[in-house]
């Protein structure tokens, strides 16, 4: 049977089909001569007019193929390739024969800038595929680890020196071969950016040599003045300045490697002036309760670090050195204040005061006699006295201060004095001039009102003129201040200004000196002169008046009066200043 079978497979082949012929080896020969097969091959077909026919499918029919044999031929009529697999049966991997209509999957990637950079600088990759491969997806990773996004660039200013970027390009294009595709890799030099730090000195005067110091982890220290960029004045660790003073700034950066500092240091030297300012007004309460807390302040002056303050009957607890200051007042009475001055290494400024009263209560003018009287327990109170202005901007008034012993139920009577006006002098004594008067006494009296129950006395002020002759400022342990004379140059004729009071007695008038002019008139016990001449200043009030000015016999030219003389004869403790109050007096008294 089986003889049969293979007898009609040669007749069929020779009498359908072109000549075929098995040989001994088992080979199998497809042609029109008749030749053999040859001898190493299993199938030998040859014809000069025929080709050969394998099978013929798609990119997907061919992935479609289940356990393809290794070295399994197909054509890929996608791609118009021929391809097989190189790969197993359970792996197929499937080689091109014909790579000419086949994209090989590739790509590259360069970084801008190009070369070596500083920490934190920001670095752009751009990743360029390819044999113009279309809508590849991109993936960067950095030292292997994913980073970026899906795009043809990536920027990041976190790398670190020696990192390795790369970029992985995938198609899904039929006709592709080497996807996924890892581009070159690209190591990264990133250099350190130095870190400095800058250290002030604790201060200087005017005009002084300074030295500044700075010290960075690497790389070269450079020091500006004035700028963050140009020239650099000095190179090092130190800098020392000649001339210093507050309108120059220093700034320092350090630079390694080509990487400077990511922003200049000022290095700023704390200027203080040679001596300070006198600070400003203290602010706080002037009048407390014994055993009470306070706070006082000041305005900060520039260029000063440190304020000293002082305080007499209290106890600062808390802000010295500061511009503002906790006190805890004690139970002792007397004249407490709080005072403050601005310090530099270069000088100290004038100090400035603020009094304080204890339970005080301030007398202001009311153009009458004030009284005051004191509970049990009050056996000792503080008087301080403000003598009032004289007219015209005139004199200031005087001051007096002291201590004085009461008992529970005695009445002091208080007299405040008012400033010298046109033309009439201020209450309580204020000399009237013929044009401007003086001003008015203030003062305390114990038992009684007359002028002889005085205890204290603050005096006033002489009054100026009209025409610039100035008037004595009153008070003051020797008594008040003259005022000044006046010339009239027509007739070269002067008048003296009158003089101040002392502690003893009235001041002396001012006269004409060389020409029939006016002469003034003198002051009293408690009353500054004045006259009825209508040029002249009067003289303000005190313990003794200042006499009145003189006019040199020319209608409109007068001297200025003399202030009025303190007293503390009535109290203990007592002082006394002079030129101290403007407008009109005050009398504080504390307990």
């Amino acid at each position: 049977m089986k003889k049969f079978f293979f007898l009609l497979i040669v007749f069929t082949t020779l009498t359908c089909c072109p000549f075929s012929f098995v040989n001994a080896q088992g080979g199998v020969s497809i042609n029109s001569a008749g030749a053999a097969p040859d001898n190493s091959a299993g199938l030998d077909v040859s014809f000069t007019n025929k080709g050969e026919l394998m099978p013929r499918m798609t990119t997907a029919q061919r992935n479609a193929i289940a356990n393809p044999a290794k070295g399994l031929f197909i054509y890929n009529t996608d791609c118009d390739v021929i391809n097989y697999n190189a790969g197993t049966s359970a792996n197929p991997s499937w080689a091109t024969v014909n790579a000419t209509n086949v994209l090989a999957a590739g790509v590259t990637i360069a970084a801008i800038p190009v070369g070596a950079i500083c920490s934190g600088s920001s670095v752009t990759f751009t990743a360029t595929p390819a044999n113009g491969i279309n809508s590849p997806t991109y993936q960067w990773q950095v030292n292997g680890v994913n980073a970026g996004t899906n795009s043809t660039t990536y920027s990041t200013s976190s790398l670190n020196n020696g990192d390795v970027v790369t970029c992985i390009l995938s198609s899904n294009e039929n006709c592709v071969t080497g996807s996924p595709a890892t581009s070159n890799p690209v190591t990264m030099l990133v250099n350190t950016v130095p870190v400095i730090t800058g250290t002030d000195p604790t201060g200087f005067c005017s005009g002084s040599a300074v030295t500044l110091s700075a010290s960075a982890n690497l790389g070269t220290i450079n020091w500006y003045a004035n700028s963050t960029g140009g020239s650099s004045l000095s190179t090092g660790a130190s800098f020392t300045t000649s001339g210093l003073n507050s309108s120059t700034t220093y700034y320092v950066d350090a630079t390694a490697s080509g990487c400077t500092t990511a922003s200049r240091t000022a290095v700023t030297a704390t200027y203080y002036p040679n001596v300070p300012s006198q600070p400003g007004a203290i602010t706080g309460p002037s009048a407390e309760d014994l055993d009470s807390v306070a706070t006082y302040s000041i305005s900060a002056l520039p260029n000063v670090a440190y304020y000293f303050w002082t305080v007499a009957l209290g106890t600062i607890t808390s802000g010295q050195g500061t511009t503002s200051i906790t006190v805890a007042w004690g139970d002792s009475s007397g004249a407490a204040s709080v005072s403050v001055m601005a310090t530099s290494p270069c000088g100290n400024s004038a100090t400035q005061t603020l009094p304080v009263y204890f339970n005080s209560e301030t007398f202001n003018l009311t153009g009458s006699t004030q009284m005051i009287s004191f509970p049990s327990g009050i056996s000792t109170i503080n008087i301080t006295a403000y003598g009032a202005q004289g007219a015209n901007s005139g004199g200031l008034g005087g001051s007096a201060t002291g201590q004085l012993t009461v008992t529970a139920g005695e009445v002091l009577y208080v007299n405040v004095g008012g400033a010298g006006n046109y033309p009439t002098g201020g209450y309580n004594g204020g000399g009237t001039g013929g044009y401007v008067g003086g001003g008015g006494a203030s003062d305390v009296r114990a038992g009684g009102t007359a002028l002889g129950n005085r205890v204290i006395v603050a005096g006033g002020g002489g009054a100026t003129t009209a025409w610039g002759s100035t008037g004595g400022a009153g008070g003051g342990t020797s008594g008040g201040s003259a005022g000044s004379s006046t010339t009239y140059g027509p007739c070269n004729c002067y008048a003296a200004g009158g003089t101040g009071g002392t502690q003893s007695t009235g001041g002396s008038a001012g006269y004409p000196v060389n020409y029939s002019g006016t002469t003034g008139q003198s002051g009293s016990l408690g009353t500054g002169g004045g006259t009825d001449n209508d040029n002249d200043g009067g003289g303000g009030a005190g313990y003794y008046g200042g006499g009145s000015g003189g006019t040199p016999g020319y209608s409109g030219w007068g001297s200025g009066g003399g202030g009025g003389s303190g007293y503390i004869g009535g109290v203990t403790g007592g002082s006394m200043q002079t030129g101290v109050q403007t407008g009109n007096g005050q009398v504080v008294i504390t307990w």
